[in-house]
Order: structure tokens, then C-alpha cells, then sequence
């Protein structure tokens, strides 16, 4: 095993203790979701391996926690225009650039409006 391995793994584990920690202590499913939006986070910026893909682990958990309070809304906004934008590389061909920016622009404006009338105030 690499150090690089053994030191991704240290900053993965060490980072998703104190989420887990709260879990433990105080079961409900506002702190689960929440443990699971971090630990997801965590392996994403911290694994040895991720892909591009791996951001959803973090953007569909997370966008529980938005729709139900707005506090989340503002932070859920970067990261999921950030993470459905990196997930370009994955169609690669001249052919599909114009149709997955145009879903991209689409889903966009409709997260924007739908997110906005549906988390509470």
C-alpha cells in the first residue's frame, strides 16, 4: 500500500467522524441524511480513486436537506450546477456537446424555479 493510499484513507475516515458521531448520538433521519451527504463528500475530495459519477452520491442526499430547509438551498446550488457541469466528460463526442448543454441550461432554470417554490421559507 502507497503512502498516498494510506494518507487518502487518514483524511477519508478522519473527515466522516464526526458525522458519523452525531448519527450515533442523535438518531434521526435529518442527521442520517446529513451523515450521508458528508460521508459522500468526504470519499468524493478525499478518495484515491473517484469518478466523475461519485458527485451524485453527494448532490441526490443533499437535495433532501435543501428541500426541506432553505439554509441548505444556498450551499446545494454551486454544488449541484458544479456537479451535473462535471459530469460533461462522460459524453464526450462533438455530436452530443450541443445536447447536453442544452439538457444542462434545461434542468438548470428548472432546478432554479422548482427548488425556490418548493423549500420552505
Amino acid at each position: 500500500m502507497s503512502t498516498l493510499t494510506i494518507k487518502s484513507q487518514f483524511q477519508t475516515n478522519s473527515t466522516v467522524q464526526p458525522a458519523l458521531l452525531k448519527v450515533f448520538s442523535a438518531p434521526t433521519w435529518d442527521n442520517f441524511v446529513g451523515a450521508i451527504t458528508l460521508c459522500g463528500f468526504a470519499s468524493f475530495l478525499f478518495g484515491w480513486h473517484v469518478h466523475e459519477k461519485a458527485i451524485l452520491l453527494v448532490i441526490i442526499p443533499f437535495s433532501l436537506l435543501a428541500l426541506k430547509d432553505r439554509r441548505y438551498l444556498g450551499a446545494f446550488r454551486p454544488l449541484a450546477v458544479a456537479g451535473h457541469v462535471s459530469l460533461f466528460p462522460l459524453l464526450f463526442t462533438a455530436q452530443e456537446f450541443p445536447i447536453k448543454t442544452v439538457y444542462t441550461i434545461f434542468w438548470l432554470v428548472s432546478f432554479l424555479i422548482a427548488f425556490d417554490r418548493l423549500a420552505p421559507a
